[in-house]
């Protein structure tokens, strides 16, 4: 499927968390971010030829990081990422048995070793739950461990979460294992090890709101204990994996802390995604969201996340592993989507991946996208930094300045409309068909690399020097122009959206002057190549309007990140207001790093055209 979405409805993000073996660290959530503002309107009503006012356009404040602040992290000693190391298979099937819905049940009947993490639990009350899912999960990871000597990579761990319906996010999995006798029991070993036990769930569970389960078993002559736990972003109702018969999933919650916004998005098929759809009238905290899934997936995997106040990126609140076909699912294939490649070095890493993706994109009946290299010249500089945040080998600050940095794009050729980035890590690997199968697991990283709009990609690839500890990640940006919309067609749309406004008001539209929407237009063009500031041209066009029609004419500029974020001025709904003009484009403002959408708009009164050339009134539908 991979559809595309609307024209630049946001200022850009939908950030694919990053998973790795050692901890599924989210550094970020796809969400709506912080510059959905309400966009501004400046200017002032012509009182007569030559009487003309404009206000300065105001430059949009947002938290990118400047290009010197990328560059002096990027100075900083390079993190070494191959101490992170994962045991790899091809498949695996899980042994069960699988709790009946997703979220964080409470355990009943534990064994010795529960019953310290329940102690746990009680002297954490409303913060640590000991769950059924987690009970699940780590009796799941333990199994492997026993069987393969360690932890299985980020793709399957994350499955066998996702199999058990645990739905925390950023796994922490601690252990410990010794020689003990061959007979000895799991209640004779706790006997011996209760104390260790109880030092390891007081001291590696982590801070805040969790969910954890624990696990003992045997490998040969050695005892394990397993500990992991999950952050609780916000309470999931417990739900069947399986969706409703329309293929609908609906999951309801409430966050722990305060959001701004909360999202999600599900696979669909081989290469699809598509956004969940808010149910009206939920307020937040709560969400509950509807995921339109294929009844043909075996699984899919919803993502949710939340955006806090004053933040641009969002974290991951929920993975939920769908089941639309109802089938047991208990097996894990790692996908492909293509031959075998080794890579050897980050160059080989943007062209394979740049061309692979594209024969990709060309099944989707999707433009090619076009690697900037600039902007990939940063990226490469900043992944290690990004990698080692997530990874918890640097602070989580990095991150986040990485991310912001890239989306920023500044060394992108064109104006940047909007932006989509993600990132995954492949461990124990340098074949891109597996970073590949690693990445498009997660609809995150299907949205980045699969939309319809987004044309240009920046890849920041991290690859792993020792033939005896491989790994393969990158950080991908992919970027929305402006430059390609039809200026008739940006108007109507525009139109449209005050056509609402009207409508709300209980107002006619009023009708469009054509001579003017000529001016106007001419002086966006200006705009757009440079020759003069937004200011300067709604002057020019504010003169001329009133020169023309020799009356008073209201005169506006409006600045948003998109067409609905703008807020007509209250005096364009006077009831005098009859004719009204539009031009609808784009500029990049200074020090700012995108473009912004920007309407001159004009308007003028019934009574005071008498003597001015009519237009014939134009239908807007």
């Amino acid at each position: 499927m991979g559809q595309g979405r609307g024209n630049g409805r946001r200022l850009g993000l939908r950030l694919a968390a990053l998973t790795t073996a050692a901890a599924l660290a989210c550094a970020g959530g796809s969400g709506a971010p912080q510059g959905d503002d309400p966009g501004t309107a400046s200017g002032a009503s012509a009182a007569a030829p030559g009487d003309r006012a404009a206000s300065k356009t105001p430059v949009p404040e947002g938290p990118f990081p400047t290009p010197q602040q990328l560059e002096d992290l990027s100075d900083a000693p390079t993190p070494d990422l191959s101490d992170a190391r994962a045991v790899d298979v091809a498949s695996w099937t899980l042994e069960g048995p699988f709790p009946e819905l997703v979220g964080e049940v409470p355990i009943g009947d534990p064994d010795p070793y529960e019953s310290v993490l329940l102690e746990a639990s009680r002297a954490r009350a409303g913060l640590l739950v000991a769950s059924e899912s987690m009970r699940c999960a780590a009796r799941e990871l333990g199994r492997f461990f026993v069987s393969q000597g360690g932890l299985p990579g980020e793709a399957l761990q994350r499955y066998v979460l996702g199999r058990c319906g645990a739905s925390g996010a950023s796994l922490n999995v601690s252990f410990f294992h010794q020689a003990t006798p061959p007979d000895a029991s799991p209640e004779r070993v706790f006997e011996v090890w209760g104390n260790d036990v109880r030092r390891l769930v007081n001291e590696q569970l982590g801070p805040g709101p969790r969910a954890a389960g624990i696990w003992y078993g045997r490998r040969g002559v050695e005892s394990l204990v397993l500990l992991i736990s999950a952050a609780r972003r916000s309470r999931l109702v417990p739900v069947s994996a399986v969706p409703e018969k329309d293929g609908r999933l609906r999951l309801r919650g409430e966050t722990l802390s305060p959001v701004e916004s909360v999202n999600g998005l599900v696979n669909r098929g081989r290469l699809g995604w598509e956004e969940c759809t808010a149910a009206e009238g939920v307020p937040l905290p709560r969400f509950e969201l509807v995921c339109p899934t294929l009844a043909s997936d075996e699984t899919a995997w919803v993502s949710i996340a939340g955006r806090e106040p004053g933040r641009l990126l969002g974290q991951s609140l929920h993975r939920v592993l769908a089941r639309p076909s109802g089938a047991n699912a208990k097996t894990w294939q790692r996908a492909s989507y293509g031959p075998a490649a080794p890579v050897v070095g980050p160059e080989d890493f943007r062209t394979r991946l740049r061309d692979r993706v594209n024969l990709l994109r060309a099944e989707l009946e999707m433009e090619p996208l076009v690697l900037e290299d600039r902007e990939s010249a940063v990226a490469g500089r900043l992944a290690p930094f990004y990698f080692a945040s997530g990874l918890g080998m640097v602070t989580p600050a990095y991150g986040d300045l990485v991310a912001l940095g890239l989306m920023a794009g500044w060394q992108v050729q064109g104006t940047i409309r909007d932006a989509n980035l993600g990132a995954a890590l492949s461990l124990s690997s340098d074949d891109l068909d597996r970073w590949l199968a690693e990445a498009l697991a997660l609809p995150g990283m299907r949205a980045v690399l699969f939309d319809a709009e987004h044309t240009r990609v920046a890849v920041g690839p991290v690859v792993g020097a020792d033939p005896a500890a491989p790994y393969l990640g990158a950080i991908v940006a992919s970027y929305a122009l402006f430059g390609e919309e039809n200026p008739s067609e940006l108007r109507q749309d525009f139109y449209i959206v005050l056509d609402r406004a009207y409508d709300a008001r209980g107002l006619s539209f009023p009708r469009r002057q054509r001579a003017l929407e000529v001016a106007a237009q001419r002086e966006m063009t200006r705009i757009q190549k440079g020759a003069v500031t937004p200011e300067e041209a709604l002057e020019i066009v504010g003169h001329e309007a009133s020169a023309r029609l020799q009356v008073p004419v209201g005169a506006w500029l409006m600045e948003g990140t998109d067409l609905d974020t703008l807020t007509p001025p209250d005096a364009l709904f006077d009831e005098n207001t009859a004719f009204i003009a539009a031009a609808v484009g784009h500029y990049q403002p200074e020090g700012w790093p995108w473009g912004r959408t920007l309407v001159i708009l004009l308007s003028a009164p019934e009574s005071a055209l008498r003597t001015a050339q009519r237009d014939v009134p134009a239908k807007l539908h």
